[in-house]
């Protein structure tokens, strides 16, 4: 996933994201796309902190389709994921309401996870060199 802008970038060990913690000058940051980082210069005048969530900012990332449906900015292997995620969807439409049981008018789920029931385990797979963060969502 390519970064292609970085709007705020805040450290505060206090969780303070004011302006006074604000790093604005663009030539005190260097985005690595092809590592997935964000560097902080040594112009920065802070170091990136190793306090938990001291750090924030707010960027934008991800993969455009243009109106004609072109999509080639995003990767093929990203693009085989989501047709083969949709063919999962559509393959299991006959067994929408299974995990779920109505009893005198009451409804009531069963313990699943969601998420593992709509991604196939190839598709998880597919996905795991573009988390990014330390604990998975899926």
């Amino acid at each position: 996933m390519e970064v292609t802008a970085v709007d705020d970038v805040f450290v505060s060990d206090e969780w303070d994201y004011t302006a006074a913690n604000e790093i604005t000058t663009p030539s005190y940051l260097q985005i690595d796309n092809e590592r997935r980082l964000l560097w902080l210069t040594p112009l920065a005048p802070h170091a990136w902190s190793t306090t938990p969530r001291a750090n924030k900012l707010t960027l934008t990332a991800g993969f455009v389709a243009t109106p004609s449906g072109n999509y080639s900015t995003a990767p093929a292997d990203i693009v085989e994921l989501v047709a083969m995620t949709v063919r999962h969807l559509w393959d299991q439409r006959q067994a929408q309401g299974t995990t779920s049981t109505t009893k005198e008018g009451h409804s009531t789920s069963r313990d699943q996870d969601i998420a593992r029931a709509i991604l196939p385990p190839q598709v998880r797979e597919g996905l795991s060199p573009y988390v990014v963060w330390s604990r998975r969502v899926y």
